[in-house]
């Protein structure tokens, strides 16, 4: 149903004037030609400091270039919602996407694996706002989010979990992924369902079921296989947290949050074969067979000199946890130390079953690397965000041995 759903959304995007959407797009040349295909506004010669900025203007350009929907070959709505077309003629895709605005050019090329559904927002709002527009509003809305989900957090779980996300969300440079499209649909799609986490009440378990298969789902559909995994990642440690003080039943406990590993898998893997079914209903072939000779690809079963499994756990990690990060992350750690020993909080007993979970989310990432060693490796400068999940994580089992809670004895002698 929710894949159906899906589907009509995207078709639907085809009854929008295209002459707004034209006209704004021809707006937004100027901007992504000024920047380039990887803007880096740091101006960097550190090549991991440069991976960490850079927006992936090449993307935007073909998500542009998919909305103009310039193709006159497909007139069949159903053929033109699963194709995805778009024209091509070299590797620049501003310069292709300038092509098509200036001389008319008809698509030749299509993405018949993903759904591209970032289009059902981004077309009705390129009727309105041009690319700058579209980066100012996306900003805005991003950051109210992201400071409702941090109230959130602080009136659920406690305070002292906002700066440790905070940090985990400034090390993947979240100040710039507002300022692409290619970036933002995972980072929407994380912020909403932690809020969605932090507010189900315990009472209604089943809800976190029905959620973490939409979450799954909603990822296979916006996402063009970015930094997917933090929409699992993030939600999950929410549900641990939200959950420490509530674990009567160990059993029943790892076996729901195992579950709903399963159902997000489910979810998102489900999507892809749904699009991949319903294409080649539509277009009457296989569409399975090129999607699955892209898998092995992205899996790198095919088997590369140039590229391993080693080769694409260092170069994530060395973005993710370069020398500043460390430093920022080790004088946090510092810090906590000496507030802790000066204010004389209680350190919690902690047995190590309460904290497998979150072990088993900080390890996932490389899991991910090692899995899709092909991917991770060419694309490490946004497949590294996922380490976000890594940090998340590992200070989240600091926070939860420190009790910030005033002692009794502390109380006390102050009364007197």
């Amino acid at each position: 149903l929710v894949n159906m759903l899906f589907f009509f959304s995207l078709l639907l995007t085809y009854f929008l004037p295209k002459d707004r959407i034209v006209k704004n797009v021809d707006y937004s040349i100027g901007i992504l030609e000024k920047e380039g295909l990887y803007f880096n506004p740091f101006y960097t010669f550190n090549p991991n400091l440069e991976k960490v900025a850079v927006l992936d203007n090449y993307t935007d350009s073909i998500l542009l270039n998919v909305a103009l929907d310039n193709n006159t070959k497909y007139t069949n709505i159903f053929k033109k919602t699963v194709l995805n077309t778009f024209y091509e003629k070299d590797k620049n895709q501003i310069t292709n996407l300038k092509d098509v605005l200036n001389n008319d050019i008809n698509s030749n090329n299509f993405y018949i694996r993903y759904w591209f559904g970032s289009e059902i927002l981004l077309k009705p709002m390129l009727v309105f706002n041009d690319y700058s527009e579209i980066r100012y509003i996306n900003m805005i809305l991003m950051n109210i989010i992201l400071i409702l989900l941090c109230y959130l957090i602080s009136k659920r779980i406690g305070f002292k979990f906002v700066i440790p996300f905070v940090l985990s969300l400034l090390f993947m440079n979240y100040t710039n992924i507002s300022m692409s499209l290619q970036y933002s649909p995972v980072m929407y799609i994380m912020l909403i369902s932690s809020i969605v986490v932090l507010m189900i009440n315990n009472k209604k378990k089943q809800y976190y079921n029905y959620l973490f298969l939409l979450i799954g789902c909603s990822t296979a559909f916006f996402d063009l296989l970015t930094y997917p995994l933090i929409t699992l990642g993030y939600p999950l440690i929410f549900y641990v947290i939200t959950q420490y003080n509530n674990k009567n039943n160990f059993k029943k406990y790892y076996k729901q949050f195992l579950l709903l590993i399963l159902l997000w898998g489910i979810g998102y893997g489900g999507t892809y074969l749904f699009k991949w079914a319903i294409a080649s209903f539509v277009l009457g072939e296989n569409c399975f067979k090129s999607a699955f000779t892209q898998l092995q690809y992205r899996l790198d079963l095919t088997g590369s000199d140039e590229i391993t499994k080693i080769g694409a756990l260092s170069k994530n990690v060395n973005v993710y946890f370069n020398k500043y990060t460390i430093l920022l992350t080790t004088m946090f750690v510092i810090v906590l130390g000496v507030f802790v020993k000066i204010r004389k909080f209680r350190i919690n007993k902690i047995k190590i079953y309460d904290i497998i979970p979150l072990l088993m989310i900080l390890i996932s990432p490389y899991l991910w690397y090692l899995i899709l060693t092909n991917h991770s490796y060419i694309h490490c400068w946004m497949t590294y965000k996922i380490q976000g999940i890594c940090l998340f994580s590992l200070l989240s089992i600091i926070m939860i041995f420190v009790n910030f809670d005033k002692r009794k004895d502390r109380v006390v002698k102050n009364e007197k």
